[in-house]
């Protein structure tokens, strides 16, 4: 795809180029400087022939890059370049204006429980409090920084690897190697720690499910099939 990129002449080819190079950067190996750099230049050809709508998803992406990385004073301005280029009715506005409230709430949120965490230290509220800063920084649509949840989470079973909310940050590691950073080796270690560590969780079958469909998707059948074998004989009342 870089070859295409710094080959190609056409603007409309250029731009999915760019589009699938953005996605792989982002989504894949997390290589977020790059990331950045490849949606610059969407908004760049842009102006060279691609339509205002790719223009705006170049700005939203951009956004998002910069909230991966912490970034959220540069995630702000961003969409709110997007919000003065784009009219009132349209979508692009609409998802920016949406965002900004969005990291401004939850910015508000995070400095609240960490006021928590200082006031309560120790107990359960404050566990509490630490477990609902994971969940911000987990959200795509609010903080949008999975590795630092993960942090968080794995903070919470280290301290306090006891209290209730610990299987379900287990499970929310898992989770997010998964589902969200494509690391399907490291949710696999996610996923067996949370059947090992909390066999009576309401959590663990469906770990045990999750590490079954990822050996089936890598064409390990012969491993998928006797985790939903020790499924099926284990949990048999789980839904899936």
């Amino acid at each position: 795809l870089e070859e295409l990129a710094s080959s190609t002449k056409d603007v409309e080819q250029l731009g999915g180029i760019y589009d699938q190079l953005g996605e792989i950067y982002y989504t894949y190996v997390h290589d977020y400087p790059k990331a950045l750099k490849v949606y610059d230049e969407i908004i760049r050809v842009s102006a060279k022939g691609l339509t205002a709508d790719d223009r705006f998803l170049g700005y939203i992406k951009k956004g998002d890059v910069y909230c991966r990385i912490g970034k959220y004073g540069e995630a702000i301005q961003t969409y709110q370049i997007l919000i003065d280029q784009s009219p009132p009715v349209h979508f692009a506005h609409k998802t920016g204006s949406r965002k900004i409230r969005s990291i401004q709430t939850a910015l508000d949120d995070l400095r609240n429980q960490e006021r928590a965490i200082q006031a309560y230290e120790g107990s359960p509220r404050a566990i509490e409090a630490k477990f609902h800063i994971a969940e911000l920084y987990r959200s795509h649509h609010q903080l949008n920084q999975p590795q630092k949840a993960i942090e968080v989470y794995e903070e919470i079973l280290k301290r306090h690897g006891d209290t209730k909310l610990a299987p379900e940050a287990q499970w929310r590691i898992g989770n997010l190697q998964d589902k969200v950073l494509n690391q399907p080796k490291r949710a696999i270690e996610a996923y067996q720690k949370l059947a090992d560590n909390y066999p009576t969780s309401n959590f663990t079958a469906e770990a045990l499910f999750q590490i079954g469909r990822i050996h089936e998707m890598q064409k390990r059948y012969a491993l998928a099939g006797q985790i939903f074998e020790k499924l099926q004989q284990n949990y048999p009342d789980f839904w899936n």
